[in-house]
């Protein structure tokens, strides 16, 4: 069985111990409250705030963690808020799950494999859970408002196709290099050119009896492009309800704050933005510090993760599928070994991810994944046009730009050590 490549995310680098001026805060406060589970929390002891911390990873296929800032009456349960949380997460990973069958759920995988059955005219009528139906219905009604002139580029219905790309990804004919990588057959010509039915106005939805049913045969939902952004609205939603400060975080890919920070005197939080890279590495390290507030997501897409590289052109094919060419999308990059070993990008500055800050997280997973599909001149023009979304690009030479909306300074992450620090206007 080959080997999957891997790039293991550290977890998230929030900075609590700095001070308005970037400099570590040396003095301790004593705090009042008593630790409220020793298991998940530890005391800041320059704030008196007690920290907790809690990480799943058997949710969509990623790490997943939680923290919460504790420095307020009354009480809530931390125990309880971590058990909801993971009762949210597993309740939607098994709905979008397209890949595995769960015990009396009807969920992406079992409306796939049923959507050749044929009933009145229709295909693969099923009755689905309400909570799996909403997140349909949000998406077939935000994806129009995302296109190019080619056609739609977030696309739910794109599962024919996407489904080609994970079996060459997951084939038993992949080998991995000597730099740990895969390398696969790719996909025939003939069959990534054949016609398939992704049009995702041929997904009905029936509201009364919470069904859905395809109007041709043959089609099927991928819900990779927003399944954690949307999750993470859901359980900030809960969070928020409680008036819990929180940061959510998935895979360093998605993150969600709430609240406000009570480890920063102007109450706001600082998110280490991890550095792409294609090269197998189990240490992130990080390009730029983003400062945000409450209530702001933090979603990146790029062609770093999932990827694999094909048998006979060195060509990095990734996840990101464009539905119009049926092909991953963006940039293509040609990985090669020079006469030292070192692993070489051409072209040397492609785009390697898409970062979007916005308030919805299952927006700023829609608009990332478009907006790496698109030129940078193009995507640009998207996020100057659009309310409230933010985005910054990154390129392979360790150059990146950002949309008008942003602002670059230094910050002083060690004595004498600079970061690019980006904050919005």
């Amino acid at each position: 069985m080959k080997k999957r490549f891997f790039v293991v995310l550290l977890s998230l680098l929030i900075w609590g111990l700095i001070g308005c001026n970037g400099l570590t805060t040396t003095s301790e406060v004593t705090s009042s409250l008593t630790n409220p589970n020793d298991e998940y929390c530890s005391l800041n002891s320059s704030t008196g705030v007690y920290v907790c911390t809690k990480s799943w990873i058997s949710y969509f296929n990623t790490t997943i963690s939680l923290t919460l800032y504790y420095p307020q009456t009354p009480a809530y349960d931390v125990l309880a808020v971590y058990d909801t949380v993971e009762n949210t997460l597993q309740h939607y990973h098994d709905l979008f799950d397209k890949y595995n069958a769960y015990a009396n759920i009807e969920n992406v995988f079992t409306i796939n494999r049923d959507s050749n059955i044929p009933s009145d005219n229709y295909y693969g009528t099923k009755t689905i859970d309400e909570d799996l139906f909403t997140a349909l219905q949000y998406a077939l009604d935000v994806e129009s408002d995302i296109v190019s002139s080619n056609g739609l580029l977030f696309n739910i219905a794109i599962s024919p196709i996407s489904s080609l790309w994970h079996d060459a990804r997951e084939s038993f004919a992949c080998t991995t290099s000597e730099y740990n990588y895969s390398v696969c057959p790719l996909p025939s010509e003939v069959v990534l050119d054949a016609s398939y039915n992704i049009d995702p106005d041929d997904i009905i939805l029936d509201e009364t009896n919470l069904s859905i049913r395809f109007a041709k045969p043959g089609m099927g939902l991928d819900l990779g492009g927003f399944g954690k952004g949307y999750t993470a609205e859901v359980i900030s939603d809960l969070l928020d309800a409680q008036n819990i400060i929180y940061i959510l975080n998935s895979g360093n890919s998605n993150i969600k704050a709430g609240g406000i920070n009570p480890n920063r005197q102007d109450g706001s939080f600082y998110i280490a933005l991890t550095k792409p890279s294609l090269t197998s590495s189990y240490f992130s390290s990080y390009y730029a510090y983003l400062k945000i507030m409450a209530g702001m997501s933090v979603v990146t897409s790029g062609s770093y993760q999932n990827f694999f590289i094909g048998q006979t052109d060195n060509i990095v094919y990734h996840h990101i599928i464009n539905p119009t060419t049926h092909r991953p999308g963006g940039n293509q990059i040609t990985l090669s070994i020079d006469d030292e070993n070192n692993i070489i990008i051409t072209p040397s500055n492609a785009l390697l991810s898409v970062t979007i800050i916005c308030e919805n997280g299952a927006m700023g997973d829609i608009y990332s994944t478009a907006l790496f599909l698109m030129s940078y001149q193009d995507g640009l023009a998207f996020v100057e046009a659009t309310g409230g979304l933010e985005a910054i690009w990154y390129c392979a030479d360790g150059s990146f730009y950002q949309s008008s909306g942003l602002n670059e300074s230094q910050i002083e992450v060690s004595s004498g050590v600079y970061k690019p620090l980006i904050t919005i206007e």
